[in-house]
C-alpha cells in the first residue's frame, strides 16, 4: 500500500538515510500498551515497534540519532512505549551532541493505549515534546515529511531547524477528525495543510519529488548544518548590492 501510493516503508527511508550496517535501533520489539483489551499476538501483528523507528548510525563521518514513523501501524498514532521510544534516543541523542533527522508522518496521540495505570486525562503528562524542543534548540534537526502529518506529528516537525517536504506532505495541527469535533465543517485530510499552502507561507523550505529526493536532500542539508561538508566549491562571486535594494524598505526576494 505504502509503495503503490507513492511512499516508502519508515526502514527503507531510514536504510536510504543511513550509511549500510551502522544503524542501531532502540525497542525494536515493544508493541502497544493495549494487553488489557488485545491479545498480544494480535498487537505484534498490528503495533510493530509501536509505530515509530528510532536509533542512531552514521552518514559518512556524521553520526545522527533518527526517528521514523510508522505510519503503516496503526496510522503512525503516538503511542504509550512510542514516546518511551522517542525519549530515550533524544536522550542519548542530547548526551552525544547528534544531530537528528525526523521523519514525523501520522496522525497524533493514540488514546486507546490503557494498559498504563500512571496516565493522565487526555494522556499529556509526556516528555518528548519538550525534550525535542530542547534538543533541536543545541543541535541540527532536520525533519521529512511525507503523507499525512497532524497534531503530535506536526509538533515534531516544527521544531526543525529545515523542514523538507514532499508533494505529499499535508501538515496540520489539527486533522480532520479534530477539525470536525470543533465545529469548523468536514474536511479530506488531503485538504489540510497541503504543501502549495505551507509552500508559500514558509513551513515548508524545500519541497521535494518524493522520499528518496527528499531524503538526498537531507543529506546535503545536514552536510551545511554539522559542518561535514567536503570538497566543497565556493559560489561564483556576485555582487550583493545587485541582488539586494540599498533601500532598506524595498521589498526583495529572499530566496
Amino acid at each position: 500500500k505504502r509503495h503503490a501510493a507513492g511512499g516508502r516503508s519508515a526502514r527503507e527511508n531510514i536504510a536510504d538515510l543511513l550509511d549500510e550496517g551502522s544503524f542501531s535501533e532502540i525497542g525494536a520489539h515493544v508493541i502497544a500498551a493495549q494487553r488489557s483489551t488485545a491479545k498480544e499476538s494480535d498487537l505484534i501483528d498490528r503495533s510493530a515497534a509501536d509505530g515509530v523507528v528510532v536509533g542512531t548510525g552514521m552518514v559518512g563521518d556524521v553520526s545522527v540519532a533518527v526517528i521514523a514513523v510508522d505510519y503503516s501501524v496503526m496510522a503512525g498514532t503516538q503511542g504509550y512505549f512510542h514516546h518511551h521510544k522517542v525519549d530515550r534516543v533524544l536522550e542519548i541523542a542530547s548526551r552525544r551532541g547528534l544531530p537528528l533527522i525526523l521523519y514525523p508522518e501520522g496522525g497524533g496521540g493514540r488514546p486507546n493505549d490503557t494498559d498504563p495505570l500512571n496516565l493522565s486525562i487526555a494522556g499529556l503528562n509526556i516528555t518528548s515534546f519538550h525534550r525535542l524542543a530542547a534538543h533541536a534548540e543545541n543541535h541540527p534537526t532536520i525533519a521529512v515529511v511525507h503523507g499525512f502529518c497532524f497534531a503530535g506529528s506536526a509538533a515534531f516537525a516544527a521544531v526543525a531547524d529545515v523542514i523538507i517536504g514532499t508533494h505529499h506532505a499535508y501538515i496540520g495541527m489539527g486533522g480532520p477528525a479534530m477539525i470536525e469535533g470543533g465545529g469548523l465543517g468536514t474536511f479530506k485530510p488531503e485538504e489540510v495543510g497541503p504543501p502549495s499552502v505551507h509552500a508559500k507561507n514558509g513551513v515548508l523550505d524545500y519541497i521535494a519529488t518524493d522520499e528518496a529526493s527528499a531524503t538526498s536532500f537531507a543529506k546535503q542539508v545536514l552536510s551545511v548544518l554539522s559542518g561535514s561538508l567536503e570538497k566543497s566549491r565556493p559560489p561564483a562571486e556576485f555582487d550583493l548590492t545587485s541582488q539586494m535594494p540599498i533601500n532598506r524598505k524595498i521589498v526583495f526576494d529572499v530566496r
